[in-house]
C-alpha cells in the first residue's frame, strides 16, 4: 500500500497541540528571496506596525534562513525532527559491510630492526581500529615491542590506547609535530607504499586495497639495502 508523505508530517495530525496566532497575521518580507519574511499582526495600529517593521528591517541581519546563516553555532543544539509516523515502530537494521569503495586511510606499521612492514586499509582510523591493527598485526604475529613510536592523531593519544599499551607493557612515544623525524621509518614506508599503488592503479583507485598485499610481498622479499651490504662484506671478510 501507499501513503502519502503529509500523512507521515506530525505537523498535519489534528492533534497537534503547538499554539497557534489568535490574530490575522501578514506577511513582511526581509530577505530578498521568496520565503525570507516573517509574520506581523494585521490588528496593529499603524503606527505600532511602522515602527514593529522598521525595528524588524533594521535587523534583519539577525534571520537565519539556512545552515550558512549559523556559522558559528554548536552542532549539539541542532535538532531535527523527522516526519515519522505515530504508530510506526523501531526496525533492526542488518549490520552492513563496509564497501572497498570507503576504504580511504591505510595504517602502516614498521619494525625499526629488520624494516618489515605491516599495513591495513580502513574505513576509519579510530582508537578501537588501532589498537586491533597493533593487536592482530604486530603483537599477535610476532611479540610485544619495547617501544611503539606514533604520530599524535588523536587515535594514538586516546586514553584507551594508552591504557591498551601500558596494559601490555609496550612503551609509547608519541613524535612531535615540529620533530616528526624519529617516526621517519614510517613515512619513508608510506611513501614506497603510495608509489608503487600510483603505479599500478593508475586511475582505478577505488579498488587500491585489492593491490595492497601483493605489494607488500614484494617488499618483503626484496632484500633491504643493508642487509646485501653486509652480506657482501662478510663474503670479502671470509
Amino acid at each position: 500500500t501507499h501513503e502519502d508523505i503529509t500523512d507521515l508530517d506530525p505537523r498535519s495530525d489534528s492533534h497537534d497541540e503547538r499554539p497557534s496566532p489568535i490574530d490575522e497575521l501578514d506577511n513582511l518580507q526581509i530577505g530578498s528571496l521568496p520565503g525570507q519574511c516573517t509574520k506581523i499582526s494585521r490588528q496593529l495600529n499603524p503606527e505600532l506596525r511602522q515602527q514593529l517593521e522598521a525595528e524588524t528591517l533594521r535587523n534583519a541581519d539577525l534571520f537565519a534562513w539556512s545552515s550558512a546563516d549559523m556559522p558559528d553555532i554548536d552542532a549539539d543544539f541542532i535538532c531535527h525532527r523527522l516526519a515519522i509516523h505515530k504508530e510506526a515502530k523501531p526496525v533492526d537494521q542488518r549490520k552492513r559491510k563496509v564497501a572497498k569503495g570507503q576504504l580511504k586511510f591505510l595504517l602502516v606499521a614498521i619494525d625499526y630492526f629488520t624494516k618489515w612492514i605491516e599495513a591495513c586499509p580502513l574505513a576509519k582510523i579510530t582508537t578501537k581500529n588501532v589498537q586491533r591493527f597493533t593487536w592482530r598485526n604486530i603483537v599477535c604475529r610476532f611479540r610485544i615491542p619495547h617501544t611503539l613510536v606514533t604520530d599524535n592523531g588523536r587515535q594514538f593519544i586516546a586514553q584507551g590506547f594508552e591504557d591498551f599499551l601500558r596494559e601490555l607493557g609496550i612503551k609509547h612515544l608519541p613524535t612531535s609535530v615540529e620533530h616528526p623525524q624519529p617516526n621517519g621509518q614510517a613515512e619513508a614506508a608510506n611513501k614506497v607504499i603510495l608509489r608503487e599503488l600510483k603505479k599500478r592503479l593508475g586511475n582505478a583507485k577505488r579498488q587500491w586495497a585489492d593491490e595492497l598485499p601483493s605489494i607488500l610481498w614484494a617488499y618483503h622479499c626484496t632484500p633491504p639495502v643493508n642487509n646485501v651490504r653486509n652480506a657482501l662484506q662478510a663474503d670479502l671478510r671470509s
